[in-house]
């Protein structure tokens, strides 16, 4: 049970204890930081809360072959994440030797993609028809792959390939009203499975609409569902859901916790010790350089918090340097880390300190949407973040 789980001793410990003596909640939060295995782990328990047997990783109940591979009908992933890094790296690993347990990698990855799609693609948009066909395409190739495994790389670019349009068609949204009523809706469905599990990823991105009808799911929850919600900072998350949810925290893992999963994952082999942290190798396979982006949000920052009235060139220098929408996604989440250690560093009891950081957060979700939904130009958004930040910081400083 939760072998499969590479650190986090105690919350494993916890939630093995929970499931045996039958005392784990209906609602759920997994917070902490990025590429910590808060989702690995929620699939984890969705297994084991399913499971026909013991638990076991290894188990062949049926039910945990299902689950194992994500082919299954009981678990609902909703809100937005990055599935491409794995998926890319699982590929090139398949095409390189084609072994049975690279080959479940990579299809792993790529169903864990298809399970939080698919139900935003269901959710009718002006490309969702076209998003549905891809998504058909992607399972009738995973299926190809099985019956004709000598073509299997011909199989995965033609995958990559759809994914790449779903990407393109499919624009990311945040966790909306619509989309809770639809997991309500879904929640009440019958189900031959012990357990439904619904996973809410990036929970900090729920809009007041959908905490509020979240909230009343967490009030009188449907018979047999577990709601699992994930966030990188339980402080982002409103006190009125925080409050009915048991608190799990996810702690960075150590250098050689991480060099394990890129190993057994990966086969990351470290002769030339280019990383030992997993968040850099998984965001190089996206052409993202972390160490720049932390240096452009240090700069970025220093121009914020200082006296001085910095010079339009400066911020048009770093856009510059923020040349895709990956990069500028890691600058967003970079730069509240940044705001997070320069303002909320007194005692957890000066509110007002604690408001204006929620502010701060507040719109740098707000230009993060931007960059998502309506697809704006990286450098307006970065330079229209700078000057909403500053006078929001001025003002704060100088008692306004």
């Amino acid at each position: 049970m939760f072998e499969n789980i590479i650190g986090h001793k105690q919350i494993v410990s916890r939630l093995r204890t929970e499931v045996s003596n039958n005392t784990l909640p209906s609602s759920l939060l997994f917070c902490g930081p990025q590429f910590t295995g808060k989702l690995t782990t929620a699939l984890e328990l969705a297994r084991v809360l399913n499971c026909e047997k013991d638990g076991d990783w290894k188990c062949p109940c049926s039910v945990c072959k299902d689950i194992r591979l994500l082919k299954t009908s009981n678990i609902l992933l909703l809100g937005n994440n990055e599935y491409l890094s794995e998926i890319n790296i699982t590929a090139k690993l398949y095409k390189n030797n084609n072994k049975p347990s690279n080959k479940y990698k990579f299809v792993r990855a790529v169903r864990k993609f298809l399970l939080n799609i698919k139900h935003t693609a269901l959710l009718k948009n002006d490309n969702s028809d076209k998003t549905l066909e891809d998504i058909d395409s992607i399972d009738n190739l995973l299926l190809s792959i099985e019956e004709f495994p000598h073509k299997y790389e011909g199989f995965v670019d033609d995958i990559l390939k759809n994914i790449s349009k779903i990407e393109k068609n499919l624009k990311a949204n945040s966790i909306n009203i619509k989309m809770i009523r639809s997991m309500i809706d879904w929640t009440y469905r019958t189900s031959s499975y012990k357990k439904k599990v619904v996973i809410i990823e990036n929970a900090e991105e729920l809009n007041n609409s959908s905490t509020n009808a979240l909230l009343k799911t967490l009030e009188e929850p449907a018979k047999d569902v577990v709601l699992i919600l994930i966030a990188k900072r339980r402080s982002n998350i409103k006190p009125t859901i925080l409050s009915r949810l048991r608190i799990y925290n996810f702690l960075e893992r150590s250098e050689d916790e991480d060099l394990k999963v890129m190993k057994i994952i990966f086969e990351y082999k470290d002769e030339k010790k280019e990383y030992n942290r997993l968040r850099d190798y998984l965001l190089q396979s996206r052409g993202v350089n972390l160490i720049k982006i932390k240096n452009l949000v240090i700069e970025y920052g220093q121009m914020l918090v200082s006296e001085d009235i910095s010079s339009r060139e400066q911020i048009q220098k770093i856009s510059k340097e923020l040349d895709n929408k990956n990069s500028c996604l890691l600058f967003f989440q970079e730069l509240d880390k940044y705001l997070f250690s320069q303002f909320k560093r007194t005692s957890s009891l000066d509110l007002q300190r604690i408001e204006f950081y929620e502010k701060l957060i507040d719109m740098n979700k707000k230009y993060t949407k931007m960059l998502l939904e309506f697809n704006t130009n990286i450098a307006k958004i970065i330079e229209s973040l700078y000057y909403d930040l500053d006078l929001s910081i001025r003002s704060f400083v100088n008692g306004e």
